[in-house]
């Protein structure tokens, strides 16, 4: 499996949603049809792709596993199938919430879609490099555009019933009370330290006196500029809103141990002395997230409510849906869409395999790409989230 250029094509479909166009495809084969929703082949073929590169992202070699038993009964091919399975689900349930309620893919939303990959096909170099990329990642054109539609779709629901006005949408007064009966803000000053490093000591000494010059009055905001190596702090100019766990408001990090006691032991307007964590050491300051706040900023939360809102909803729906494989589904084999030859597979348990426990789920990979804010305060120089 090509894994980069496989990954960057699977999120480029799932994050960027609304990047390639619906279009009349061919379906393919019924994999299993799940409510009244069908999946087909191409269909199916992408979500196992999708599953697999979430695994290959933690370092877990998926085709070679695909042989192996990782649990009682259930080989690696096996599990991924059954995983692509729980996407479907997800697909079903959007399905079904947009036809409940009337809210259908326009014209209008088509030619817009058509506009958005005709696009994003230029930016990959042209239609040839645009499909050569898609036959080396192993999917199909059909199957992109089905999913890009359907989290167009998906937009779509999300905007019209869980925001705004929404029969779904989470009232405004009980989100504030929310955010300010458990929830911090916080900035720091991160200096990145590795303990047992030759530089540790100087690492030290450096936030010492940074430390210093908070405390002779200096700005704090203008010192994170100047000297914080937190790239989150650049972005998030208001500071990170966690509660005292160290979950970030909109779920997309934690904050480690560390760095989480020293702030919610903070009054609002004090700092920190020197804060050691396995990132280095930190200057933090607690800043006020009162009712003013809140209610200045509430545009900037809702959307994670509203989000978790639809999650729920969503949740709700599936638990009730049928899933009924059908013999495509069980004949299928996976060794041919990754290209390996079944012989090759290593046999017997792989301690670093799957399984169902931390198997992700479909909002895992809509969710799985750096989106080019540091949700963590404690992140390394690179940007990557440290959450635990």
């Amino acid at each position: 499996m090509k894994k980069m250029k496989l990954g960057a094509l699977l999120l480029a479909c799932v994050l960027l949603v609304s990047v390639f166009a619906g279009c009349d495809a061919s379906s393919g084969k019924t994999i299993a049809t799940i409510g009244d929703y069908k999946l087909d082949t191409n269909m199916f073929e992408y979500l196992v792709q999708n599953v697999a590169y979430m695994y290959e992202s933690q370092g877990i070699t998926v085709t070679g596993m695909l042989d192996q038993e990782i649990m009682e009964g259930t080989t690696g091919a096996q599990f991924l199938k059954d995983q692509a399975l729980e996407y479907a689900k997800q697909n079903a349930a959007i399905e079904k919430l947009a036809k409940d309620n009337g809210i259908t893919i326009t014209d209008e939303d088509k030619e817009s879609l058509k506009t958005q990959k005709e696009a994003q096909v230029e930016q990959m170099g042209g239609r040839k490099a645009y499909m050569d990329s898609i036959a080396e990642a192993g999917l199909t054109e059909e199957a992109i555009d089905a999913y890009s539609e359907l989290m167009f779709l998906a937009d779509k629901v999300s905007t019209a019933l869980f925001s705004g006005d929404g029969i779904y949408a989470p009232d405004e007064a009980k989100i504030k009370e929310d955010l300010i009966a458990n929830y911090f803000r916080i900035k720091h000053i991160l200096v990145i330290a590795e303990e047992g490093s030759e530089d540790f000591a100087e690492k030290k000494a450096s936030a010492e006196a940074i430390l210093a010059r908070v405390n002779a009055g200096e700005d704090f905001d203008a010192l994170i500029k100047e000297v914080g190596e937190d790239p989150g702090m650049q972005s998030m100019t208001e500071g990170y809103v966690f509660n005292k766990d160290g979950t970030m408001y909109d779920n997309s990090g934690t904050m480690n141990t560390e760095f989480t006691t020293a702030s919610v032991a903070l009054e609002v307007g004090k700092t920190s002395g020197i804060v050691q964590s396995p990132n280095g050491f930190h200057i933090i300051k607690r800043y006020p997230f009162d009712e003013a706040y809140v209610t200045e900023h509430l545009a900037e939360y809702t959307g994670s409510y509203s989000a978790t809102e639809m999650q729920n909803k969503m949740g709700e729906i599936m638990e009730d849906l049928e899933v009924e494989p059908t013999e495509e589904f069980d004949n299928y084999d996976l060794h041919a869409l990754f290209k390996v030859d079944p012989q090759a597979a290593t046999p017997g348990a792989d301690a670093n395999a799957p399984s169902a426990s931390d198997a992700p789920s479909a909002s895992d990979a809509e969710h799985s790409a750096d989106d080019g804010h540091d949700h963590s305060a404690d992140a390394p120089a690179e940007g990557d989230a440290a959450a635990e």
